[in-house]
Parts: C-alpha cells; structure tokens; sequence
C-alpha cells in the first residue's frame, strides 16, 4: 500500500486510501462501519495536505493523526502557534476561518478512520520528501509568519501566516490580483504562475514571468511594489494547461506555490506594465530553476 501511495504523490494525484464506494450509496472505511455524508467529504479532504514538506505544519498534522494535543507549545509565541494552526486547518479542511481552526481540527480529529488515513499519508509525504526547507527569518520582525524557504502553499496558507483576514467578515479573503499588500508588515506578497493558462488570465496579464538564474527573476507587473517583497512562485509547468485546469476542477484544490522567500529590487524599465528584476536572498534550488526556466518555452 505504501509503495502504491509514493507512486501517487510523485504523480500529485492522491486517492482516498480508505474509501471504496460499494455501488449501494454508501461508503465505507476499510476495516470500520460505514462512513455518513460528512465523514465521506472529511476523508476526501487528506489529499489537500501532500504539498506540505516542512517540519511546522508536518508536526501539526501528525499530532492531529496521533490524537495528541493540538497546543505545540512553539518556541516562538502565541501569535506564532495560532497562525501555524490556521495555516494547517486551511491547508487541509479549508478552514477559512482562523479563530475555528483549533475547534475545526479537533472535530476532525473525532473521527478514528480519518486520523488512521491522515497518518497512512503523513508516513509516505516523510518518507519521500526530498525538499530541504528552512525556517524564514527567524527572530526577526516577521517571525511570527511562520514560513519556510522552499515549502509549498497554497494561497490561503500565506495569508494567514500573515494574520490577513477580510475587513467586514473575519475570513482568510480570495485575491483577485497577483500582488497584495499587509500594510501592518509593511510588505507586499507577490503570487507567480509562471505557467499562465489562457482561460485564468486576462490578455493583458499574460506575461512571461521566469528565472534568469537562480538568485534573480525576471517579472512583469502592472506597477512597482513597495519595500519588502515576498516572492511567491507558483509552478505548473510540468502538467499541461489544460490538464492543469481540469485537475483543479476536479479535485477543488488549487495548486501550490513555491516560496523562495524575500526579494530586493535590483532594476526596473518602463510603465504600466513594469519589467522588473528581482534578487532573491536564497538561490532556487536547482529543480525549482529549471521549471522557472522551463515555464516561457
């Protein structure tokens, strides 16, 4: 069984483990009872975790999976702990909510055979992660953004490990624009897809965003940001467009970005839009650059 998940998450397409639908109407979890409507829809929702490669978020899942306490006690702060448990309760529940992510994992955590399935899949994502991350800027004046040079994460993650939540409805919010600005931080988040499909994007945002190596990146955006930017590189290239689309359809998962941490402006030419290069603190590692290459051909 686990040789047959590696082989999934290598592909990025993960199947329930321990669902099988019977023809009958319901479903049923190997070994266990049948599984009602909202068991079912919190098993399919494992998957949503198999980008998460760093420790942080890793630990938080895998105490959910054990049963243990979801209070981790973070070396950092409070504040810290309670993005980490947002930031986790969104990746996987797609709790948008983060003052009802430390009830929404713990509900989740009621149900024996999701947790069994949750730890089946945190064993294959430890045994076959090759992705070395470090902790992003640790004692600094954004610690409490729990990040990680070189993870994975979905919109969502990002806003609210910068406790980004909406004005009138205290939710994580959906970004429209590629660029968003925490004016408590004082930091513009960047969001790239470097391989931009026709029907997501608008004409005029079809630029052609890529790595010129792997401490610089060429992008073009419709004005210059502000002072400190976060670089924040999705990457489909691998899949096919089209292909890409009906994934996200179908699974109502969107793709991952690669984060690479803080950029600092090295040049920038013309006006709406601007071309702008930007130099990266941390070097892509190397598979990561060759797709940020890759993605203009």
């Amino acid at each position: 069984m686990l040789e047959a998940l590696r082989v999934e998450r290598d592909r990025e397409h993960h199947k329930n483990l321990l669902l099988a639908p019977t023809g009958t109407g319901k479903t049923f979890a190997f070994g266990g009872p049948p599984l009602d409507e909202d068991a079912r829809r919190l098993h399919a929702r494992v998957r949503n975790v198999l980008h998460v490669t760093d420790p942080e978020r890793l630990a938080v899942l895998r105490s959910l999976a054990n049963d243990g306490p979801l209070s981790l006690t973070h070396p950092g702060s409070a504040e810290t702990e309670a993005r980490l448990l947002a930031m986790a309760a969104a990746a996987l529940l797609d709790c948008r909510r983060p003052a009802g992510a430390l009830a929404e994992l713990e509900a989740a955590g009621q149900h024996p055979s999701f947790r069994a399935e949750l730890s089946q899949l945190l064993d294959v994502i430890e045994d076959t992660n090759r992705d070395l991350t470090l902790a992003w800027l640790p004692g600094g004046p954004l610690a409490p953004a729990p990040l990680h040079i070189h993870a994975r994460y979905r919109q969502e993650e990002v806003l609210v490990s910068f406790n980004v939540v909406g004005e009138r409805s205290p939710q994580i919010p959906r970004l429209q624009a590629g660029v968003f600005y925490v004016e408590e931080d004082n930091v513009d988040l960047l969001f790239v897809t470097l391989k931009k499909i026709d029907a997501g994007f608008s004409p005029t945002t079809m630029y052609r965003d890529c790595a010129m190596s792997p401490t610089r990146f060429h992008q073009t955006l419709p004005t210059l940001a502000r002072r400190l930017v976060v670089a924040i590189s999705r990457d489909i290239a691998t899949c096919p467009s089209s292909r890409a689309r009906r994934r996200n359809s179908r699974k109502g998962v969107a793709e991952p970005y690669w984060f690479p941490g803080a950029v600092t402006l090295e040049s920038a030419s013309g006006e709406r839009p601007m071309r702008i290069v930007w130099r990266l603190e941390h070097p892509m590692p190397k598979h990561l650059y060759q797709r940020a290459t890759l993605a203009v051909g």
